[in-house]
């Protein structure tokens, strides 16, 4: 503590916990060395106010708050937005790896659902059966590279033509009629592969498959079967600033 004399200006550093202690607690009668003046000095003996610690405390608080709500956004976004209190261990598993742990196998959370299945004539007169649909992810998560497989099946169990594709591409009968038999695999690629078909949480995508050279008189009684072939679970990535 700095005292100084008010007669000659002279200042001295004085340690609270020397200062003599008085019955008025925060006065104290001094004198000068340097010029013999008395005088009192005036000191405090509460303690401060605790309003730097309660404004650490508070910035501490808000500090976390914004930071909880940043992770669960973060843990949000890496699962599509879909989010379960029962797993949440899980969806934060998921947000840092992009891998799933516990979920069933992806081919098993595939629904197919066949809107429309016609036959259509070519340019070239040679006749495709169409298949069109939908197929719903019924996963917590997204799925890519969902491929579906098609199969005409007799009433005896026989497998009489097949054909594969992504699902995600659906394509109008005028393309169709106009692309050459055993170019109609490249309609589903993308730069050299197959389209990837990704399909969100709880979300549906078009398919279509198409069957080629169907004999034009071809009437026997048959059944349309679809199913998943392939599809895995997707890996979230995080969009790269653009700085």
């Amino acid at each position: 503590m700095e005292i100084c004399c008010p007669h000659c200006s002279e200042s001295y550093d004085v340690p609270k916990n020397v200062l003599p202690k008085s019955d008025n607690g925060d006065q104290q009668n001094m004198r000068c060395y340097r010029c013999g003046e008395v005088f009192t000095v005036v000191f405090s003996t509460k303690k401060p106010a605790p309003g730097k610690k309660i404004h650490f405390f508070r910035s501490v608080m808000i500090g976390a708050v914004v930071g909880l709500l940043i992770f669960s956004l973060f843990v949000a976004y890496r699962n599509n937005w879909a989010i379960t209190f029962s797993e949440l261990d899980h969806h934060i598993f998921v947000a840092f790896t992009g891998e799933s742990r516990t979920m069933a196998p992806p081919l098993e959370q595939i629904q197919v659902q066949i809107d429309i299945g016609y036959k259509l004539s070519k340019i070239d007169g040679e006749t495709l059966l169409v298949v069109n649909g939908h197929v719903k992810n019924n996963s917590q998560a997204k799925l890519a590279k969902v491929n579906l497989q098609g199969r005409l099946v007799t009433k005896d169990g026989i497998t009489l033509f097949e054909t594969h594709s992504p699902c995600g591409r659906v394509f109008k009968d005028k393309k169709l009629r106009s692309t050459h038999n055993g170019k109609f695999t490249k309609l589903f690629k993308h730069k050299g592969r197959n389209y990837n078909c990704r399909i969100k949480s709880n979300s549906k995508r078009k398919f279509q498959l198409i069957f080629e050279s169907i004999p034009a008189d071809f009437n026997e009684p048959y059944e349309i079967r679809v199913e998943p072939l392939s599809a895995q679970y997707a890996k979230a990535k995080l969009k790269r600033s653009s700085n």
